[in-house]
């Protein structure tokens, strides 16, 4: 699927005065596609953690958006990047809320239901874990890390990434690569 957005969403977006203006409606009408496939893609990959719909993650990404204003976006990727980063940081702090209110002392972890805390909060854990090595990824190569989020979080083709950071999709396989192998190396740790 070809990302269809219009070039002049960067002027669109820069050009809001306040997280109330009517030109965020404007912009959101014309993402919302793009968003929800973004939002399905994070939701499909942690469906055991949470209680979200794409609508409700989005929702809560955006608000979380407009009231960062005055952002200044670079170009769509940075737009589409910032997005797909608040997404999983809505669905990393719903997940550690859910870890908190579930813990369960010792002597009652013998039924399933508790049987499947304990998944969960394992599921929690890996979920952190990976969003912390992400952060590091990000400060040691941080092309390679937008790539990965891009291609696993966001759900974009590899010739979509090419064309946003202007290399070819050979280099993008690399960098895919290259983060997964930095990634698992310092999950181990």
């Amino acid at each position: 699927m070809k990302m269809a957005i219009p070039e002049h969403l960067t002027t669109l977006l820069n050009n809001i005065e306040s997280p109330k203006a009517d030109e965020w409606n404007e912009v959101l009408v014309r993402v919302w596609h793009h968003l929800e496939k973004i939002a399905q893609n994070l939701l499909g990959k942690e469906s055991g953690i949470l209680g979200f719909n794409s609508t409700e993650l989005i929702s809560e990404a955006w608000l979380r958006i407009g009231y960062n204003q005055p952002l200044k976006w670079e170009n769509r990727r940075h737009f589409y990047n910032t997005m797909g980063q608040l997404m999983r940081q809505v669905l990393i702090n719903h997940a550690a809320k859910s870890k908190a209110n579930r813990r369960i002392p010792h002597h009652l972890l013998v039924d399933y239901e508790t049987v499947g805390e304990i998944a969960l909060t394992e599921q929690i854990e890996a979920l952190s874990n990976l969003d912390e090595s992400l952060e590091h990824l990000k400060r040691a190569d941080e092309r390679a890390c937008e790539v990965f989020i891009q291609r696993y979080f966001i759900g974009l083709k590899i010739r979509e990434i090419s064309s946003l950071h202007h290399v070819t999709d050979r280099t993008i396989l690399r960098d895919l690569e290259y983060a997964r192998a930095w990634l698992k190396a310092d999950l181990l740790k």
